[in-house]
């Protein structure tokens, strides 16, 4: 049996459901928002005589492999358990949120570790390597022979200012995940990429909140390229003709997009990726490269449960069906 652990109403998990459909393969889809209450029976058992583990009433001998697509074990706001409680303030109701979420996500680890130690390759990605660190990645590309561009961690402006005098442009990214937020007239915000230009600088304070500040790489056009099975599915994002994607590709343009076409990545390059992404201990992955104008490949970083479906489409490289015929 396959085993897909997804996140609620993800569309990715339910086209390449649609190929297990069409294969006549059976599965289970478990979603991570129904370990948080009863809909999903779960206990881990620990005796004398060893640990058992039962989940809906699943036989767990009988997985062969596992899907791990984008899992979120818990709502946004616990609103409904939240609510059982008087606090005194809402830092308090903050405070007693995040202890829930660290809790549930202890919860489910043995489950992960018991379909890992069974499983091994089978799990795509597997548990222990799919929460990379970026940092981590960046340095373990450069060991890889990829190239990188230079970074610097600091919160003083005398540190960023020598770093900027030393690069023609800089910019400014998370060290985690894309987030965002809404502002008071409810206006959606992303944190993401951006160019941080002298005047922003000059107007910082002496010194900040530690963040990660990078060269700035000139593009001729950016890459995205799924890794499944040893083998990567790329297309070349043509950014640079469009000032909103000009920084950050996810800046989309939804009037007029970017053109997206297949893309060939040089074997070298490939032989360095495959390096890094044995290093990491990741049997896949979507990887963000950069194309610059002299002719160069940079990586930039790699998502292990990344968006595929902006590749698959517009390369039709059926990337749903490839997943599915893995598993």
């Amino acid at each position: 049996m396959i085993l897909i652990l997804s996140a609620y109403l993800d569309h990715s998990t339910v086209e390449v459901i649609d190929w297990l459909f069409y294969f006549e393969k059976d599965f289970k889809r478990l979603n991570g928002y129904e370990f948080r209450d009863s809909k999903l029976p779960y206990q881990v058992v620990s005796t004398s005589t060893g640990k058992e583990i039962f989940i809906d009433n699943i036989d767990l001998n009988s997985i062969k492999s596992v899907w791990y697509r984008r899992w979120i074990p818990y709502d946004e706001s616990f609103a409904d358990t939240l609510n059982e409680f008087q606090f005194a303030s809402s830092n308090d109701a903050a405070i007693i949120k995040r202890h829930m979420v660290t809790e549930m996500r202890k919860s489910y680890r043995p489950f992960f570790a018991y379909l890992e130690q069974k499983i091994g390759s089978k799990c795509v990605p597997r548990f222990s390597s799919a929460a990379v660190d970026k940092i981590e990645v960046l340095l373990a590309a450069a060991e890889s022979g990829l190239k990188t561009p230079d970074w610097v961690i600091c919160n003083t402006k005398s540190t960023l200012a020598e770093f900027a005098r030393k690069h023609s442009s800089i910019i400014t990214k998370p060290l985690g995940e894309v987030t965002n937020y809404k502002e008071d007239n409810n206006t959606l915000k992303y944190v993401r990429t951006e160019i941080v230009d002298q005047l922003a600088i000059n107007d910082m304070p002496e010194s900040f909140f530690p963040s990660l500040f990078q060269e700035y790489i000139e593009k001729d056009i950016e890459i995205r390229s799924f890794f499944l099975e040893d083998n990567f599915y790329s297309m070349a994002i043509f950014t640079q003709l469009d000032s909103k994607t000009k920084v950050d590709f996810r800046n989309y343009n939804d009037k007029h997009p970017n053109r997206n076409v297949p893309f060939q990545i040089p074997n070298f390059i490939e032989e360095k990726l495959s390096k890094l992404m044995k290093k990491l201990d990741l049997n896949t992955g979507s990887i963000d490269l950069i194309l610059n104008t002299k002719g160069d490949f940079y990586f930039l970083e790699v998502n292990p449960v990344g968006q595929f479906g902006m590749t698959s489409k517009p390369c039709n490289y059926y990337l749903e069906k490839k997943i599915a015929k893995f598993l």
